[in-house]
């Protein structure tokens, strides 16, 4: 990874901007998840997932706190009212103060979905998105999708580990309208 970091910079910023499906073909490596975060840090100097895990664990649950003595809206009630990890219900508690679309960033699926059922027939956004795969409550895995295709696959069942991968699918200097 460290050996060739300066290729694939070169390749990612080419001024010809080249389709994800294009890097993936030529960098496949460089989307698992464990070289896509290591690309992340040596870009950043940040270690994505240590940064989510510290703040969830230092801020997470006076977010919560805060929420459940303030709710802003009913969809924050119904959120505080279900039984999940830390790190979603803080993302979707925001998500949802923020009136944001929780599709603008997670998309849940079956947990034996294959990346093949998920790009055949869910309708994937060209942004990236985080895609959850278990039962709405716990997960499993996850996927990431960019460009309409998945990209990248993890079986960490913490959804910190995913959401991180997302934050770090950024390296790619993506650009949408």
């Amino acid at each position: 990874m460290k050996e060739t970091y300066y290729l694939q910079r070169k390749h990612i910023n080419d001024t010809q901007a080249h389709p994800i499906k294009e890097l993936k073909y030529r960098w496949l490596y460089l989307f698992m998840q464990k070289h896509l975060t290591a690309h992340f840090e040596e870009l950043t100097s940040i270690n994505a997932q240590n940064q989510l895990n510290h703040a969830m664990e230092d801020c997470g649950s006076l977010l919560i706190d805060f929420f459940r003595n303030k709710p802003t809206n009913e969809l924050i009630k119904k959120i505080l009212s279900a039984d999940e990890e830390v790190g979603i219900m803080v993302t979707k508690l925001l998500l949802a103060h923020f009136q944001e679309d929780q599709g603008g960033l997670l998309l849940c699926a079956d947990r034996c979905a294959t990346a093949a059922d998920l790009e055949g027939t869910h309708n994937l956004p060209p942004s990236p998105r985080l895609i959850a795969l278990g039962d709405g409550f716990t997960f499993d895995q996850w996927m990431i999708s960019i460009e309409g295709e998945i990209v990248s696959e993890g079986t960490q069942p913490t959804f910190l580990a995913g959401l991180a991968a997302l934050f770090a699918t950024f390296v790619f200097n993506l650009e949408y309208p």
